[in-house]
């Protein structure tokens, strides 16, 4: 299914030899689709697209309509802030499809701010290897639209089974475990065994009659629990297999060292034996792409090299991929120019490396030490307001918007004049689940005191695979 027919559709069709048995095609546009009770998603694979041709982004018209459709039930949105080119086509959009009437109208709607965030004014998060449960559960296995498949194990020579799970709020384990930290996972799955063992040990709760009467009535959501727990107990052991090894911390090190911007030739280095290594290649990619991120491109001669490696190790029908990645600037020799991300890092203060994952006080717990920036841009607008921020949203690619209802900028006192309703953050190209993490602590810790309340929305739940497979990688 697609939200609207063309001429794709009808080329696909053709190819596989049906468009002549075919008498009509119907676009079925489902709109957003409730991920979680705060997570809503197109479930559209724009992301190639969007960042090959930035003159032509596919899903605007899919954008603008749902956001049409959501003032159509709520009420207008009074205020509409935003950044990056994505961002501002939707904007302009939306805008030319409004009537001058519905312009004017002075009462908001419960939809008090919508924040539109192009991907690539933030392409460094998702490159990074998320540390939340469920960041980590989307880059070990494979995930769509809150559906997950397991790999089984194989005892006694039987058949190697695996599983597809739901994995959302209607599971209240996942529910409560899945934005922390994975080092903190085992030990609160734990606990959570022992306290249901108590639970289920019928000698406690036999007393008397009314004891037992109680113990039955909660047998059912106990044995349910039960289950979910060994679930998740099962997706901790596959996760752990692979979080637990050197490899991995290493990766995380060096990962951690390059967005610190320091020992730029330890990371080069270790980039260069995993490419020798011939380790997964979407992840090398990802270190790559990373390391020239951060550093305002790499220099000639590590580029060379590391161009020259990796098309040795993996085969030069990868070329084209590199191509890509430069294209989008993922991946480029260091221009002269300021380094952005190097002035963000200390504007936004990105980097907390005393944060506790246990018992975090700062968001950077979803990376172990860096705080997403597209999230910490929003924190810093919170406090700043969005016309006062233009130091930061000025280092930051593509347009800027700042829209008021009344024809004025949105400013701190009308941002708080609005704190009863409901923000909504449209991220247009995809958002990590340590992202959604970290909306989710930043409403908790301020929002909630503030009366904030935030509503994220997207065209489909991304990973740093994801992105790398954008430029036409493939899992090798």
């Amino acid at each position: 299914m697609v939200p609207s027919v063309d001429f794709l559709c009808e080329q696909i069709l053709e190819e596989e030899g049906v468009y002549g048995y075919v008498s009509k095609i119907v676009g079925v546009d489902l709109g957003l689709i409730p991920l979680e009770e705060d997570v809503l998603s197109l479930e559209c694979d724009v992301l190639r697209p969007s960042l090959l041709d930035q003159d032509s982004v596919p899903h605007v018209e899919h954008v603008v309509s749902v956001l049409h459709q959501l003032q159509a039930m709520y009420g207008p949105i009074p205020h509409i802030v935003g950044k990056g080119a994505s961002a501002k086509m939707v904007f302009d959009s939306l805008m030319a499809g409004t009537h001058a009437t519905d312009k004017r109208v002075s009462t908001p709607g419960q939809i008090t701010r919508l924040i539109l965030l192009s991907r690539d004014i933030d392409l460094v998060t998702p490159l990074c290897t998320q540390l939340t449960y469920a960041g980590l559960i989307d880059e070990t296995f494979s995930s769509d639209a809150s559906f997950v498949d397991i790999p089984g194990s194989q005892e006694d020579g039987g058949e190697l089974r695996g599983s597809r799970v739901i994995l959302n709020s209607n599971d209240k384990l996942f529910q409560e475990v899945r934005d922390m930290n994975f080092a903190t996972l085992p030990s609160v799955l734990n606990q959570q065994a022992r306290s249901l063992s108590e639970g289920l040990d019928v000698s406690q709760h036999t007393g008397n009659l009314k004891q037992l009467a109680q113990f039955v009535s909660k047998l059912g959501t106990m044995t349910h629990y039960k289950e979910r727990l060994a679930t998740h107990t099962s997706i901790c052991s596959n996760i752990a297999g692979i979080a637990s090894s050197d490899a991995f911390h290493q990766r995380i090190q060096h990962e951690q060292n390059i967005l610190c911007g320091r020992d730029e030739e330890e990371a080069f280095a270790y980039i260069e034996s995993s490419i020798v290594r011939g380790a997964v290649m979407l992840r090398v990619l990802r270190l790559m792409c990373l390391a020239s991120l951060t550093q305002n491109g790499l220099k000639a001669k590590w580029y060379d090299q590391l161009r020259r490696s990796f098309l040795h190790t993996y085969g030069f029908e990868h070329i084209s991929t590199l191509i890509n990645l430069e294209r989008i600037g993922l991946f480029k020799k260091r221009d002269e120019g300021r380094n952005a991300f190097n002035a963000l890092r200390k504007s936004l203060s990105l980097i907390n490396e005393k944060v506790d994952d246990r018992a975090p006080d700062d968001m950077a717990y979803v990376y172990s030490g860096y705080a997403p920036l597209s999230v910490r841009l929003l924190q810093h607008t919170m406090k700043t307001g969005w016309a006062k921020a233009e130091d930061v949203l000025s280092l930051l690619p593509g347009p800027t918007i700042n829209y008021d209802i009344s024809g004025n900028p949105s400013d701190r006192a009308r941002m708080l004049a609005s704190n009863s309703g409901v923000t909504l953050i449209f991220f247009l190209e995809g958002v990590t689940q340590a992202e959604i993490a970290a909306l989710r602590f930043l409403r908790k810790s301020v929002g909630k005191g503030a009366g904030l309340d935030f509503i994220v929305a997207t065209s489909k739940i991304v990973t740093g695979d994801t992105l790398m497979a954008s430029a036409g990688a493939e899992r090798k």
